[in-house]
């Protein structure tokens, strides 16, 4: 999602993909399950798990190659709207959160979705777009003296699907696209849940063709 708001986030490096299913930092790493006669080698050969935590921090971040994990339930703050990530209103629920966060530089989340659309098109009219966007809660942050419209939820996504972008949000479509791919095609599962994405870099500063932003999508 194309976006001028603070997406601040850490330099991150990738780590080498070992095989079967893994537990780190409470989230536990899968290959992908048997996959349907239809699927491709290729789509097979992509369900290698790579090591990374709940959060992405220190030197671990999921590649360009989709692959599942289970992600636990964490507590965070989150703030509700209606329209495009370049409107006014999406840049003071920027604000507004991390202003509540107190002193957190997680990398700003935002849930995607559309309404009557199975996943999410970024070619739709993007003042039609319904987000959530979320930072952790921690320990710091004044729960009891919230700004207007945030509030403290405990986010369960559980089984997901997820891939690396790299690139300007506006050319996300590809790598959305692979991912339904390996998810329908490769593992035989079903979408669940809202278009999910991580933003670990600030398009203030960030190149645009350097942009990394995680994208998630809830599977069952």
């Amino acid at each position: 999602m194309q976006t001028s708001a603070n997406l601040a986030g850490t330099g991150l490096g990738l780590a080498s993909p070992p095989r079967g299913d893994l537990t780190v930092a409470g989230m536990t790493l899968h290959d992908a399950p048997s996959a349907p006669n239809t699927a491709t080698e290729s789509a097979e050969s992509a369900t290698a798990a790579i090591e990374i935590p709940a959060q992405p921090t220190g030197n671990d971040l999921p590649t360009t190659a989709p692959r599942l994990v289970d992600v636990p339930a964490r507590r965070v703050l989150m703030l509700d709207g209606v329209g495009s990530p370049e409107s006014a209103d999406f840049g003071t629920a920027v604000r507004r959160l991390y202003a509540a966060a107190g002193s957190s530089d997680a990398p700003l989340e935002g849930l995607w979705a559309q309404d009557g659309r199975d996943g999410f098109e970024l070619s739709s009219d993007k003042d039609t777009w319904r987000w959530t966007l979320l930072l952790p809660a921690g320990d710091d942050a004044d729960i009891s003296r919230l700004p207007e419209r945030v509030r403290v939820e405990t986010f369960a996504e559980g089984r997901a699907a997820e891939v690396l972008h790299v690139g300007p949000y506006d050319d996300e479509e590809p790598t959305i696209a692979a991912l339904l791919g390996f998810i329908r095609q490769g593992c035989g599962l079903a979408l669940r849940g809202r278009h999910h994405e991580i933003y670990l870099d600030d398009p203030r500063t960030c190149p645009p063709a350097e942009l990394r932003t995680i994208i998630r999508q809830p599977v069952q």
